[in-house]
């Protein structure tokens, strides 16, 4: 990769905002690390109500949630952030270990479904993919 078009990247990527919504600290401290050192700017969430509280601070350019959550559910705030019209257009990748029922489910309004557990080159190929 040429430097110039390395450096196009890499500020392409540093603009970018991710918000995580993930209960379990060491899978959300993971998946913050690994965005962090891709060069995103993160904020993660333990809870929906959190969640909530930072999709209206941070304007995130996308969102990676969960499904199970101690205070909610992944998808009701999934349809939640779709069915907004200032936040409709951000990306949303759902997680789950149980991805064969979310797939197969029409209703589920989720950009992307990324497996748990997860190859961290899988989610950071999916990742661009809902920012290109």
């Amino acid at each position: 990769m040429s430097l110039l078009r390395k450096l196009l990247y890499e500020k392409w990527v540093m603009n970018k905002k991710i918000l995580v919504l993930e209960d379990e600290p060491d899978i959300r401290e993971i998946i913050e690390y690994i965005l962090i050192d891709s060069g995103y700017e993160v904020k993660t969430s333990a809870n929906a109500a959190l969640f909530l509280i930072a999709l209206e601070s941070l304007k995130p350019d996308l969102i990676i949630m969960d499904v199970m959550l101690p205070d909610g559910n992944g998808l009701d705030l999934c349809k939640k952030v779709k069915n907004n019209k200032t936040t409709s257009h951000i990306p949303i990748i759902i997680m789950s270990a149980h991805m064969y029922s979310l797939q197969t489910n029409d209703d589920i309004q989720a950009n992307d479904f990324m497996p748990k557990p997860f190859d961290i080159d899988d989610m950071l190929c999916r990742i661009q993919s809902q920012l290109a």
